[in-house]
């Protein structure tokens, strides 16, 4: 980053050995000999800069970067590449989220397939602890309850008719048997609660900038785009392609940094504000912040 010949040289002064001050404070001498100006440092010192500094990364101060990754977001984001064309953004973004919820089904299918065996092995199972309360069975079934309607909305989660605990006393076996239902129920929705939490983000960080139209992620569909109607009017569809410039760069930025970079990577957002009124601008640090979270 260095822009004069004379920053170049105070840098290889601090950084090695070989390049110190000359005793008459202006030149540098080399391995303790010479007396030389910055032109002729550089010149001297070009081979080991080369073969040592700018290819191995020898530099102890320089050896994380190795470990950093890092993603860059460009400018010109409304256009990709897909089979040697260009194409608009949107429309394989919309194809891109299709993908990833039903990769998440099927994912999150084969990890409960792991549990189908266990539910009579610890039905069976005598050392339970101790005996749950009918209030903290209520509790978390509510819980679960709500959490799977959630799931079911995006069709990520089959659809089933809500177990809900009767009321009057329970004896010791039948609480056993809906601790063990809910506890059953609690793994399976696991690993639906981040994915959960990545959809909700999008939609609401974007619905939130959005002017009379709101966006729903859809298994199906991938990315479904409604105009807010009049009440008993029928809502409008619309397909991405279809917002300004300015919505499109707001979603493809979202659904950039939610779900296809990696976590602890250093991200960078060429011209960020690119077709973004005022107000978005405004809240753009924030939104950036929530994402990183």
């Amino acid at each position: 980053a260095q822009n004069t010949d004379n920053e170049k040289v105070l840098w290889l002064e601090e950084e090695l050995e070989q390049v110190e001050r000359a005793s008459c404070g202006r030149h540098w001498t080399i391995n303790g000999s010479g007396h030389y100006d910055e032109e002729e440092v550089l010149e001297f010192m070009a081979d080991y800069i080369e073969e040592n500094l700018l290819t191995d990364g020898s530099l102890k101060d320089f050896e994380h970067l190795d470990n950093w990754k890092v993603s860059f977001i460009s400018a010109n984001r409304l256009m990709t590449k897909d089979k040697n064309d260009l194409v608009e953004s949107v429309n394989i973004l919309t194809q891109n989220m299709r993908d990833s919820m039903k990769e998440h089904v099927i994912q999150a299918a084969e990890f409960s397939r792991t549990f189908e065996h266990d539910f009579l092995k610890k039905l069976l199972d005598d050392k339970a602890e101790k005996e749950p309360t009918i209030e903290e069975l209520i509790k978390r079934l509510e819980v679960i309850n709500k959490l799977e309607s959630k799931v079911q909305n995006y069709g990520l989660y089959p659809e089933s008719d809500k177990i809900e605990i009767p009321k009057g006393d329970l004896n010791k076996s039948q609480k056993r048997l809906f601790e063990i239902y809910i506890s059953d129920k609690e793994t399976r929705l696991t690993p639906h609660i981040e994915y959960l939490s990545r959809v909700e983000l999008l939609e609401e960080i974007i619905n939130n900038s959005l002017a009379k139209k709101i966006i729903k992620a859809d298994k199906k569909e991938g990315l479904i785009v409604e105009r807010i109607v009049k009440e008993g009017e029928k809502k409008q569809k619309l397909k991405l392609d279809q917002l300004s410039s300015g919505e499109q760069h707001l979603i493809i930025l979202a659904h950039k940094l939610i779900f296809s970079i990696p976590e602890n990577t250093y991200v960078l957002i060429d011209e960020p504000e690119l077709s973004m009124h005022l107000e978005w601008q405004q809240s753009f640090a924030e939104m950036l912040e929530r994402i990183g979270k």
